[in-house]
């Protein structure tokens, strides 16, 4: 069983083209952080033994969702209310 997609454990370089493929989607990009790392690879692991995609999925939503506020927050402060 492969634990990882690349056999160098670079998940940067394959989160990059899924980052694209969401850009070029319209989508903003999902910010995959190191401590994600257990859940994201033990949801790979479910979509090469034929699991499913709804852990994986479910991951990248609530990534995403926590990107988005992340970003929020980062506007917000730099940009003052009126």
């Amino acid at each position: 069983m492969v634990s990882h997609p690349f056999n160098d454990g670079n998940g940067r370089t394959a989160l990059l083209p899924m980052k694209l493929l969401l850009i070029r989607g319209c989508s903003p990009p999902v910010a995959v952080r190191p401590v994600d790392r257990p859940a994201h690879v033990a949801a790979l692991r479910l979509l090469q033994a034929g699991g499913g995609t709804a852990d994986f999925d479910g991951l990248l939503l609530r990534r995403l969702e926590e990107t988005l506020d992340e970003g929020l927050a980062a506007l917000r402060e730099a940009v003052p209310a009126p």
